[in-house]
């Protein structure tokens, strides 16, 4: 991908063109990036705030009344509730798995069917989700399968 940034002060606000050979997961995902404003995130751990970079962290997991946001410099309280994160994380490549976890799809290494309908997540640094019953046919739509 090649960026060009032309500064013209007679412009009355920011106009953004995308010319691509065809359209692609690329240019819907930077489309759905642009039209969402970007999605910020930040997360407590030790009783301060941190920016999280979303691309490093592989998922996101309610524990009781507290929603994580794990990376693999460690686990963030993040505010909102899931609905919200979904909607918010959506077009940064996450996909919801579970009543209770989203997944970035970029850090998914694999995933294995079970007997019981469930499927379950390997992630690249090793760490495992389970995709309920209820998840598994959006996240075979998601990869094609």
């Amino acid at each position: 991908m090649r960026l060009e940034v032309h500064i013209d002060g007679s412009v009355p606000e920011v106009k953004v063109d995308i010319t691509a050979p065809a359209m692609s997961r690329e240019v819907s995902d930077l489309i759905r990036r642009m039209e969402s404003g970007g999605s910020a995130l930040s997360g407590m751990r030790n009783k301060r705030y941190y920016p999280l970079n979303l691309t490093k962290v592989y998922a996101v997991t309610t524990q009781g009344n507290r929603i994580l946001a794990h990376t693999l410099a460690g686990e963030y309280e993040v505010k909102g509730r899931m609905y919200e994160l979904e909607e918010r994380l959506a077009p940064e490549g996450f996909i919801r798995i579970s009543q209770s976890a989203l997944a970035n799809v970029s850090h998914i290494q694999n995933f294995a069917m079970h007997f019981n309908g469930t499927m379950e997540l390997r992630f690249k640094n090793g760490a495992v989700e389970y995709v309920s019953r209820r998840y598994v046919p959006a996240i075979k739509k998601y990869f094609r399968l």
